[in-house]
């Protein structure tokens, strides 16, 4: 798929995003962020989890890469600090570093970073109190379900149809009243850029539209003999000619038997392949 289709199939979804998404009967903010992590050098991500013990309890994932992780974490602490300055203003008290320390004393289990999953006495409290006031955006279960069905259509429309000899058979037949059924064919071929091609299968259009063109110089040769017999008729001025004609007919057409039985051997194989 193309990038502009993609882009195309971005602002779709964007534009259902738009439509569907909209505050709940709380007037809880709803939000869907679309970010372009080509520049990112950091990210963190904040999900809901249960813990050992079947609680609610939250799951932190982070990365960072191209940036030192000692700056990280200091734009992470001050992070930390507008939170709390926040938390505090809705009268929320913030989880101070020994209550969080004495819960992890508490369960004497060290976190392994950069996924660690808290839980457990204040700090699950806290937790659980931040979880009940998320509120899930009303339409969101809309919005995942067209996005699911625009994966669904775009992969359909990603899987394209392979070129099969017998699309380049039907594409001679089409053409055969054309002025040069083979040029036609030719074109019509090299115009499908929608079919996938294997080499076997570049190689098995290329044997039939050869076939078919070796046919119709033969054809033509096989022409001009006979007019130039019928003209002249057979003397010693024509003989060399006429000759000439005939093994250029007959060197041609051997070349078209030819290629015909070796596509012929490459769809047996590839039969008796598919039967095996």
């Amino acid at each position: 798929m193309t990038a502009a289709t993609r882009l195309a199939a971005l602002d779709s979804l964007l534009g259902h995003v738009a439509e569907r998404l909209v505050a709940d009967e709380q007037h809880v903010e709803a939000r869907v962020a679309v970010v372009d992590g080509r520049d990112t050098l950091a990210a963190v991500i904040i999900r809901p989890a249960t813990g050992t013990n079947g609680e609610d309890s939250i799951s932190v994932e982070a990365n960072a890469n191209g940036i030192s992780k000692a700056v990280v974490a200091y734009a992470l602490r001050q992070t930390a600090d507008q939170f709390d300055a926040a938390a505090r203003a809705d009268g929320d008290e913030p989880i101070t570093a020994d209550e969080a320390t004495a819960e992890q004393r508490a369960r004497d289990v060290v976190a392994s970073p950069p996924r660690a999953l808290l839980a457990a006495t204040d700090v699950r409290a806290a937790v659980v109190r931040g979880l009940r006031s998320a509120k899930r955006p009303s339409g969101l279960d809309a919005l995942l379900a067209v996005a699911a069905n625009m994966a669904a259509a775009q992969q359909a429309a990603e899987e394209a149809p392979a070129l099969t000899v017998a699309d380049v058979r039907d594409a001679l037949d089409f053409n055969a009243d054309d002025r040069d059924q083979v040029l036609a064919t030719l074109r019509d071929v090299l115009l499908d850029t929608t079919a996938t091609r294997t080499p076997e299968q570049a190689l098995g259009a290329a044997r039939i539209i050869l076939t078919a063109h070796a046919q119709q110089l033969a054809a033509l040769v096989e022409a001009e003999h006979a007019e130039t017999r019928t003209r002249w008729g057979l003397n010693r001025s024509t003989r060399g000619l006429l000759t000439g004609y005939s093994n250029a007919r007959r060197t041609i057409r051997t070349y078209a038997d030819r290629l015909a039985d070796e596509q012929a051997l490459a769809e047996g194989a590839a039969n008796e392949q598919v039967e095996r």
